[in-house]
């Protein structure tokens, strides 16, 4: 089977919470989404977290591949500011299958276009840890300023490590297209 190129944002659905608690129970994959650990994996907990959510404040999506159903990851805003028109922004591939292949790249820019143009926000940060390398090399490549860190913030195996934060601004956006 030939993997499709495309990824389009999509609704979080209940079916696909299952796939969203056996992400979040997986250290690999938690190590780089998340500096912390997540605690409220329990179905109903994602139930209310990505289907019951505030749109206002929050807005996650699954990512899949153009024209199949089966949610390969996810993009989030959140902590958005209507008042400093401002976001939080995080992706993930959780499917193992479907990482390394450019899918959370299309994601993060379908995301941010859509931050920018539908919620006219004015600026998006991200925070990554800083032995995240691939995920620190993309966020760069599409534009996005380190802005700080917060030193040695991270402790992983024993290890510190400081968590980088990151940001664009709309404009900067705009120019790099």
């Amino acid at each position: 089977m030939m993997i499709k190129t495309e990824v389009f944002l999509d609704s979080i659905k209940k079916s696909d919470l299952t796939d969203i608690q056996k992400w979040f129970s997986d250290e690999q994959f938690l190590k780089n989404y998340h500096y912390e650990i997540i605690r409220e994996t329990s179905l109903k907990s994602l139930k209310k977290l990505y289907i019951k959510n505030n749109e206002k404040v929050y807005r996650p999506f699954a990512i899949r591949l153009e024209g199949e159903d089966e949610i390969v990851g996810i993009t989030e805003l959140f902590d958005i500011s209507d008042k400093n028109r401002t976001a939080w922004i995080s992706v993930g591939i959780g499917n193992g299958r479907f990482q390394g292949k450019g899918y959370g790249k299309q994601a993060m820019i379908q995301t941010i276009d859509y931050a920018f143009n539908k919620l006219n926000l004015r600026k998006l940060q991200l925070a990554v840890i800083g032995y995240n390398d691939k995920a620190i090399s993309l966020y760069e490549g599409l534009g996005f300023v380190k802005e700080g860190a917060f030193r040695k913030l991270v402790l992983f195996d024993n290890k510190e490590y400081d968590l980088n934060l990151y940001g664009i601004l709309k404009q900067e956006w705009k120019q790099g297209k």
